[in-house]
């Protein structure tokens, strides 16, 4: 879809817009050296020595994006995984479009300062700031995962501050998609043993995650790099392809049983969120073979 300069105020008037945030003219500069030592710094350390000076204001900001370049398992912790407030999370957009914003041509390219006015006096969809703050932490996860056994962790979603249903299923697609791309990278390759992975991934809320089910929100419009699509055919797409790896390498076990349940259990057996994958003619035949 090609965004037009309507469809962006469109969406920013949305109901799930938020105001702005005002910063001093040395907060401004601030968060510019914030973003830009996160950016280019490898370690963590001199985002630690920035932290000694920065107001208070940022001193969570800087702990979550200090936690990102930590030891991996540091994500992990509640104040981590939690909804972080409003002001943290405009910050860390600011970061995001610090990013882009490098991969301009020249003449496209905004100046530093231009980016945090605009984004300050902006309206952003909540569920947009939302989605990037876990994107942005979900890069330490998918390392992680790479080796770890994550099985005894147990993301418990309703006691992280969620506001509605639709920023749950955000953190949860976030956190089980990025451990499940292990099983379509391992697939494709050939390599490495599938079903130690399955085995290895994390619960939600006290169950194996392809119990969560609560996908009943609004589908909304959500934004990439330049290219606005819908968020579920997106995201809710990736997480059905987890669904059926899991599922083909039970079957390619012999593992009838635990198949079975995870038909039964999972949004698998729900044809009203079919058209969201890309697989949809796959889930109806097996939906009609196995309801």
């Amino acid at each position: 879809m090609k965004i037009t300069t309507l469809t962006i105020i469109g969406l920013l008037l949305s109901g799930f817009a938020f105001g702005q945030v005002t910063l001093s003219g040395t907060e401004k500069e601030t968060l510019m050296e914030i973003c830009n030592q996160y950016n280019v710094a490898l370690k963590e350390s001199s985002l630690k020595n920035l932290q000694k000076t920065a107001p208070v204001r940022f001193q969570g900001f800087i702990e979550q994006l200090i936690a990102t370049k930590d030891k991996p398992k540091k994500i992990f912790e509640t104040k981590y995984l939690k909804r972080p407030t409003h002001e943290e999370l405009i910050y860390w957009y600011v970061v995001r479009e610090f990013h882009y914003n490098n991969s301009e041509p020249d003449s496209l390219k905004k100046t530093q300062g231009e980016i945090i006015e605009w984004i300050l006096k902006d309206t952003i969809d909540s569920r947009w700031l939302l989605d990037n703050y876990y994107y942005r932490i979900s890069g330490r996860l998918k390392f992680l995962f790479n080796k770890a056994d994550l099985s005894d962790y147990d993301f418990k979603i309703d006691e992280l501050g969620f506001k509605t249903e639709t920023e749950k299923a955000i953190f949860f697609l976030f956190m089980i998609n990025s451990c499940g791309q292990r099983l379509s990278v391992m697939g494709f390759t050939g390599k490495g043993n599938l079903k130690s992975v399955i085995n290895r991934l994390p619960k939600i809320n006290g169950q194996e995650y392809f119990h969560y089910t609560d996908f009943n929100y609004p589908d909304f419009d959500w934004i990439g790099y330049k290219k606005v699509e819908s968020y579920n055919t997106r995201h809710l797409g990736n997480y059905y392809g987890v669904l059926l790896n899991h599922l083909n390498i039970l079957l390619e076990n012999n593992l009838k049983d635990e198949a079975r349940d995870l038909f039964q259990s999972s949004i698998l057996s729900k044809p009203e969120l079919f058209k969201f994958s890309g697989s949809q003619d796959t889930l109806n035949e097996l939906y009609e073979n196995w309801k």
